[in-house]
């Protein structure tokens, strides 16, 4: 059995975030397994049980059901979408048959029977309608996993069927991520076991500590790669701005508080002869009035500092550096002198934990709210910003037994460490580890690392040779985002946030000195006394200003583009490419790269990255075999056709006939952008390339029509729409569009040769002074009340709200011609 996975963690207009305890989770499964009449299924039911147990462990209230009918999928769904209105967090999970129909995702219930594509939409579930009445919940964090078939059940039974294989694409809101089980238009293994192979491995994955959700589907993706052999790749596509947890590390709450004020005793007014049968260096009471802490009969109360331990007193003496816990303290208010247990000498902080939330004391003080911390393998790393002291907990996750424990002080300096193991490396700044948001490249033996969020350089020495997982302390060469330059026999290295770019670079002598140029920014740095300073030792080279110099900001996603100091943003056509921005700039015919884009919106101006001076380049970049492919700053994958070739991908642009080779494509899955080689390179004619010519006809009488396909008369299951005098059709079996031109004055019964109309979503569009049309699948869909609409250079960009989807007018304001044109969809 083949079976498909999504998951899909959409969030309402709250920012994501991690997850305290108090908030309430509430979660649906249903696992259909028994099917009357397609093929029944060996683990939904399994699956659905597994998640039951895990989740409830994770502490979700869970409604499971087995082997629904539709009328029961329903009922549970629309319940579940009620009651979740009383809770933080929602997560769906359906186990079972799925299947896509017309660009919608449907989950069958047990008892349908497809013997056409058309009772897909009134026989089956459609997966959109728990998104809905989650978001109508308002629940702050909405989590829906699919675990379905990828394979048609009934596919054999219909007389005709489009590729239904596979999901349709499900777009990824803003703040959510959408997770697959494999690649789109690949396959996923049911597993040899109880449960799904991807499944078992979200299982094992869900209850590690501490892991945000990329986190723990970076493990599931590695998991099933080394399982399936490398067969089968999960999938991620994330807009996230936040972090989420399963399974969150809780930093403790605020210490319990005495129903009664403590008063220190100032003096010794104990009968020695009262205490001597303890036996204890340290005694101490308390009554409703006060306490005393003795050690070796001497009076120290008033001098501590301390803290509630749940019942028990923590007391520190800052002349002795001595720790004491009075136990039971809260209980014990009877005046009686009892031992008072010796914690620790000459340590300033302690720590306990239970259930994985943990405090931390300073001096007999509670400051858990005062840190930050970070996981470090089995440790957990707390950084103290008040003293600047980074402290170690040793064996954390084993030690939760609630007892007190000194922690291990590692530095109250700069408090800047790294472990690596297998060239793998954590990084951590003042508690938080910041490896994953770092840029690194070596400088021989070393490891030079940037972090772009401080602008800050640090150096890791003897990296290469240092891959024990010891925790050192990492040295900081800068924190003004500095260049860096090293020599060796007249050969260098420059490092810009991290990155080595020598090879990039062009360079001239200036006496002792080396000019170097960046050719893609056009930044000129120097490296002083070049000549003499060939000691591999990492300097900081100076920058100069270029003659040419080209540079961006950006501030609430509005970016502007400045070359020679002059402003050149609303000349531009551009796309978003990752988290980059890719610009081109039509007079000059240049491409541009705004790196990190989305990240950057500080408003401080940045070098460009040049990608190519000539209007015929092409730029791609793929991600788990999908990809996108840029043309003069307009990202156009959606309008291309492809083929593999080898380890190559061999693309074709359907409306200019424009054809690419994306070189080494299966092997550079890094979402990087890169440059294409271009086989044959024509401009787009749009406006008559998608029309065509074929065995279609069509007669019309009284406003009603007969379009004939094959011999055959579909008319009957077709939609249709007025465009001025012409009627555009849609088939909704073929997905075909054809035009009936001049339809209101051919009612002569006549029959005539119907247009083909071969345009990407089907979507077409046309324009005059009045405004656009646009039509869709036999509907005109540009009603003002439904469409939003901006300037993307020369194109219109129009936002269509029930459809939640974007077509852009190529070349609006020369086309008010009133001609149709295919409009394309933006994805």
């Amino acid at each position: 059995m083949i079976r498909w996975l999504i998951t899909l963690l959409l969030l309402s207009s709250f920012d994501l975030f991690a997850q305290s305890e108090t908030d309430r989770r509430l979660a649906l499964i249903i696992g259909n397994a028994d099917y009357q009449n397609a093929n029944k299924l060996l683990n939904p039911v399994n699956d659905a049980r597994s998640m039951k147990n895990a989740l409830t462990k994770l502490g979700f209230e869970v409604m499971e059901y087995e082997n629904l009918t539709q009328r029961e999928m329903k009922q549970v769904i629309d319940e579940f979408g009620r009651r979740l209105e009383n809770y933080g967090v929602g997560l769906f999970y359906f186990a079972g048959h799925g299947i896509q129909a017309n660009g919608n995702n449907y989950l069958i219930p047990i008892e349908t029977n497809l013997t056409t594509e058309q009772q897909i939409e009134y026989d089956c579930v459609r997966a959109d309608r728990v998104l809905g009445l989650m978001e109508y919940a308002k629940s702050k964090v909405n989590i829906v996993i699919l675990d379905a078939c990828r394979n048609n059940p009934f596919q054999r039974s219909w007389s005709r069927s489009a590729n239904s294989d596979g999901l349709a694409f499900m777009n990824a809101p803003s703040g959510s991520l959408i997770a697959y089980a494999t690649a789109p238009g690949k396959t996923a293994s049911d597993g040899t076991g109880s449960n799904g192979l991807y499944t078992e491995a979200l299982l094992q994955n869900l209850f590690t500590p501490d892991l945000t959700i990329l986190q723990v589907f970076q493990n599931v993706r590695r998991a099933v790669v080394d399982q399936s052999g490398q067969r089968q790749i999960p999938w991620e596509s994330t807009s996230l701005i936040g972090d989420f947890y399963f399974n969150k590390t809780q930093v403790g709450s605020q210490e319990q508080k005495s129903t009664h004020k403590l008063t220190a005793k100032t003096t010794t007014d104990a009968n020695v002869s009262t205490t001597q049968h303890l036996n204890s260096r340290a005694i101490w009471k308390s009554d409703e009035k006060e306490w005393h802490l003795l050690d070796n009969q001497m009076q120290i109360a008033s001098r501590t500092t301390y803290s509630y331990v749940d019942d028990d007193l923590l007391a520190y003496d800052p002349i002795t550096r001595v720790s004491y816990l009075l136990k039971d303290y809260a209980k014990l208010m009877d005046n009686i002198f009892r031992p008072a247990d010796i914690i620790s000498e000459y340590d300033d902080y302690l720590w306990r934990s239970k259930s994985l939330s943990f405090y931390v004391y300073d001096k007999g003080k509670s400051i858990s709210q005062e840190i930050t911390h970070s996981k470090s393998d089995d440790d957990m790393l707390v950084y103290h910003p008040a003293t600047n002291t980074t402290l170690v907990l040793d064996n954390y996750y084993q030690l939760q037994d609630n007892k007190l424990r000194p922690a291990q002080v590692i530095s109250k300096t700069q408090n800047i460490f790294w472990k690596s193991k297998d060239n793998m490396f954590l990084f951590f700044v003042k508690g938080e580890q910041i490896a994953t948001s770092t840029s690194s490249a070596f400088s021989n033996n070393d490891l030079l690392v940037y972090y772009d969020k401080t602008g800050a350089t640090y150096l890791l020495k003897n990296f290469s040779n240092l891959q024990d997982n010891q925790l050192r302390e990492a040295q900081l060469l800068s924190d003004q985002r500095s260049v860096f330059w090293s020599a060796f026999d007249n050969k260098y290295h420059l490092y810009v946030k991290g990155k080595n770019i020598a090879p990039e670079t062009s360079s001239t002598w200036r006496g002792s000195d080396l000019e170097v140029v960046h050719t893609a920014s056009q930044t000129t740095y120097l490296l002083k006394n070049f000549a003499n300073l060939q000691d591999r030792q990492l300097r900081t080279a100076s920058i100069l200003e270029s003659s040419n110099r080209v540079q961006w900001r950006a501030e609430n996603n509005l970016f502007y583009v400045q070359e020679n100091n002059k402003d050149i943003q609303l000349e531009t056509v551009y796309a978003m490419a990752g988290n980059d921005l890719l610009v081109y700039h039509p007079q000059t015919t240049k491409t541009y790269l705004l790196e990190n884009y989305s990240h950057l919106q500080d408003n401080q101006w940045r070098p460009v990255r040049l990608l190519s001076t000539s209007s015929s380049s092409v730029f791609w970049m793929a991600e788990n075999n999908v990809y996108w492919l840029y043309v003069q700053g307009k990202q156009i994958a959606q309008e291309t056709t492809n083929e593999a070739d080898g380890n190559h991908l061999l693309v074709r642009h359907s409306s200019s006939g424009s054809r690419y080779r994306l070189t080494d494509f299966y092997s550079l899955q890094d979402k990087k952008i890169r440059a294409a080689t271009v086989l044959e390179f024509h401009t787009a004619n749009t406006d008559d390339t998608y029309k065509s010519k074929g065995n279609a006809t069509w007669k019309a009488k009284d406003k009603y029509y007969w379009l004939y396909v094959g011999g055959e008369q579909i008319a009957t299951r077709t939609t249709s729409c007025y465009s001025e005098n012409d009627l555009i059709v849609f088939d909704p079996v073929t997905s075909q569009t054809y035009l009936l031109e001049d339809y209101k004055n051919n009612q002569d019964d006549q029959l005539r040769t119907a247009t083909l109309l071969s345009a990407p979503d089907h979507a077409v569009w046309r324009a005059n002074d009045a405004g656009y049309y646009i039509y869709s699948k036999g509907a005109w869909i540009s009603s003002a009340s439904d469409v939003k609409s901006h300037w993307a250079g020369n194109d219109l960009v129009v936002f269509h709200t029930p459809s939640n989807k974007s077509y852009r007018l190529e070349n609006y304001n020369s086309r008010k011609d009133d001609q149709l044109r295919p409009a394309y969809l933006i994805k």
